[in-house]
C-alpha cells in the first residue's frame, strides 16, 4: 500500500509538469496543464486511468463492451469492481433469472444490454483496426515532441508497425496517424513540427484532459 501511494504521489507531483509536447492550449478542464505526454503514456496503463476511461466510454456510447473491459481490468489486476460495474453486473443477474426460453442467442444480447437492432459497426470491436496504428501514431508523437521533423517522425513510427500492417505504405500510414489524432480526412495534413505539436496538443487536451481531471480528482480524495 505504501509503494502504492508512492507511486500515486510521483504521479501527483508530475501533474503540474509542462505541457503534453511543448507549450500550447493544454488546459485539463479544471485551470491547471495537462503533465507531458510521456507521464500520460505511463498514467494511461494504470487501472484506476483505464476504469475511468471505460466508464466515459459507457455513459457515452452505453455499450456493454466498455463495462466488460472494466471487468477485464479488474479482473487481471485483482482489484474490487467500480459500483457502476456491480449495478451493470446485478442487472445482468436480474435479466437473467427473469428470461425465458429456447434460444440462448435471441436472449442473450438483451441480457447483457447489447441492443436488439444491428447498426453501423462492431460493439465487440468499436475502435475497428484503429488500434493497430497506436504504437506508431505514440512513437510520431515522441519523435515531433523531440522536434523531429515530421518526415524523420514518420520514419521513425514506421518502425513501429504491429502485426498484419508491417508493409504499409507511407501515405497510408500518416493517413491513419491523422485519424489517431482526429485530424479531419478533409483538414489538410500539418506540415512543419510546430503545426502537428499544435495538432497532437489539441487531440490530448480532448482526449486526455478529462481523464487527467478524473485522476486529479482520484488522487484528492484518497489522500494520495
Amino acid at each position: 500500500m505504501a509503494k502504492q501511494k508512492r507511486r500515486h504521489q510521483r504521479g501527483a507531483d508530475r501533474l503540474s509538469g509542462d505541457s503534453v509536447i511543448g507549450k500550447g492550449p493544454t488546459d485539463a478542464g479544471d485551470g491547471r496543464p495537462l503533465p507531458p505526454l510521456e507521464w500520460i503514456l505511463q498514467l494511461a496503463s494504470q487501472p484506476n486511468f483505464e476504469l475511468a476511461g471505460a466508464h466515459s466510454m459507457w455513459l457515452e456510447t452505453a455499450n456493454p463492451y466498455y463495462a466488460w473491459k472494466a471487468i477485464q481490468v479488474c479482473t487481471q489486476e485483482k482489484i474490487p469492481f467500480p459500483d457502476w460495474v456491480e449495478a451493470y453486473l446485478g442487472q445482468c443477474a436480474v435479466r437473467m433469472m427473469s428470461a425465458s426460453g429456447p434460444d440462448l442467442r435471441q436472449l442473450l444480447p438483451g441480457i447483457f444490454e447489447f441492443p436488439s437492432r444491428r447498426g453501423p459497426g462492431n460493439l465487440l470491436n468499436p475502435g475497428g483496426d484503429d488500434w493497430r496504428y497506436s504504437s506508431a501514431a505514440v512513437r510520431f508523437a515522441r519523435e515531433i515532441g523531440r522536434g523531429a521533423k515530421p518526415k524523420d517522425a514518420l520514419e521513425s513510427a514506421s518502425k513501429r508497425l504491429d502485426v498484419g500492417i508491417e508493409g504499409v505504405d507511407d501515405k497510408t500510414l500518416l493517413n491513419r496517424i491523422k485519424r489517431h489524432f482526429e485530424i479531419p480526412d478533409d483538414a489538410p495534413t500539418p506540415r512543419t513540427n510546430s503545426e502537428w505539436r499544435e495538432a497532437i496538443n489539441k487531440y490530448m487536451v480532448q482526449a486526455f484532459g478529462p481523464l487527467v481531471k478524473l485522476y486529479r480528482e482520484y488522487l484528492s480524495r484518497s489522500g494520495s
